[in-house]
C-alpha cells in the first residue's frame, strides 16, 4: 500500500492479523513481513484475553458482514489507542463502527485518512476475495 510509509513506525497490530497476513502473503510476502517483525517495525500491541468480551460483542454485532476475529481485534484496538488509523484494503472497515457509532479511521487504497476519495489510486487484487481480505497491518496510536 503506497500510503504506508507516511505513518511512523512501529506499527501496532494483533496476533490474529499477523496470522491472517502470513497466510495471505504466502511464500512470496512472508519473508518481508518477518523482516518487519524482526526490526520491530511491526509490533504486537493487543491483549485478546483482556479484551475478549468486547471482541466477541463486535463479532456478534457484525455477524452478517461477517466480521473476522482479526477485524474485531483491530476495531477494538481503535477504541483503546490514542489517534488510531488502520491501513487496510478491506472495505468492511467502512461498515464497522468504533464505540458503536464512530467511523473507524482507516486508510485504504484511493482514500485519504478520513475515508474521502483522494490520494493515489491503487488497484485492488484481481483474484476473488484478494482485495476484500488483504492484510491489515497496522493500527497507529499511542
Amino acid at each position: 500500500m503506497a500510503q504506508a510509509p507516511q505513518f511512523a513506525r512501529p506499527w501496532k497490530t494483533c496476533e490474529a492479523v499477523l496470522s491472517e497476513s502470513f497466510n495471505l502473503l504466502g511464500g512470496r510476502g512472508g519473508p518481508g513481513l518477518s523482516a518487519l517483525l524482526r526490526r520491530r517495525s511491526v509490533v504486537l500491541a493487543f491483549d485478546l484475553a483482556g479484551n475478549l468480551e468486547s471482541v466477541l460483542i463486535l463479532m456478534r454485532k457484525y455477524a452478517s458482514v461477517p466480521m473476522s476475529r482479526a477485524d474485531a481485534c483491530l476495531v477494538r484496538m481503535t477504541e483503546t489507542l490514542a489517534d488510531p488509523v488502520i491501513l487496510t484494503t478491506d472495505i468492511d472497515f467502512r461498515i464497522y463502527r468504533r464505540h458503536s457509532r464512530h467511523v473507524v479511521p482507516c486508510v485504504t487504497p484511493g482514500r485519504c485518512r478520513n475515508n474521502e476519495e483522494g490520494g493515489a489510486r491503487l488497484k485492488a487484487g484481481s483474484r476473488a476475495g484478494e482485495g476484500r481480505k488483504a492484510c491489515r497491518m497496522k493500527v497507529q496510536g499511542g
